[in-house]
């Protein structure tokens, strides 16, 4: 098995979902000159990046990666949907804002939260091969050798269903581009034109980051 912080991540995000209370969020309210409000642009933009970030790791041909190589990318896109999401929740709106109920009301944290728990599902799945083969000589020596062999086809079982939740987990992205693209108009048409430097300047600094760490 990868050496990897997997038992820190799902931990994490299981206490992302407790943030979310499936929609019980209570909105607070600031001042206009708030730390919270002025840095929202900011935030919109590092969200933003940390989706898109996912979303490129799981866009990718990830079968034709060895187990290690897929459970660690799928580690890191389960990361980058849980931060994005943990983002997301420190973003307030001013009063004045555009649009601010559209934008308040947005479901996208609630869809990147449906996407994270099915990447959660193919790394869970994928691990399980990983653990087999670190501990197969181990089980043979309790069990015996004929049950062992048994085992092995069932970690073929898991393998086929990671493969499906991934097409899943792809599906759901697709279908999302739509209300995606939606957004994004939203965005640009609610914005000051200052705020969209910061947005970009924010968003761009966090895909520069990330794509130089994969480079590393």
């Amino acid at each position: 098995m990868p050496k990897n912080d997997d038992g820190y991540i799902l931990d994490k995000f299981r206490k992302t979902i407790n943030l979310l209370s499936l929609g019980q969020t209570k909105r607070k309210r600031f001042s206009e000159d708030s730390l919270a409000i002025v840095n929202t642009p900011a935030l919109l933009g590092k969200r933003d990046a940390l989706y898109e970030n996912a979303i490129s790791l799981l866009q990718k041909d990830m079968f034709s990666m060895n187990a290690p190589d897929r459970s660690r990318a799928y580690e890191k896109a389960l990361s980058y949907l849980i931060s994005g999401i943990e983002t997301g929740e420190q973003i307030f709106f001013a009063e004045n804002f555009k649009e601010k109920e559209k934008h308040e009301n947005s479901p996208l944290n609630h869809y990147m939260l449906l996407l994270a728990d099915t990447v959660q599902s193919s790394f869970v799945l994928c691990n399980h091969g990983l653990v087999y083969e670190g501990e197969k000589d181990s089980i043979s020596d309790f069990i015996g050798g004929k049950a062992t062999i048994q085992i092995k086809a069932d970690v073929v079982v898991f393998l086929g269903a990671e493969k499906k939740v991934l097409d899943c987990a792809k599906s759901l992205i697709e279908k999302a581009v739509p209300s995606i693209e939606s957004y994004k108009s939203l965005l640009k048409k609610t914005m000051s034109k200052e705020d969209e430097v910061r947005y970009k300047r924010a968003y761009s600094e966090f895909i520069e980051t990330e794509r130089e760490t994969e480079q590393a």
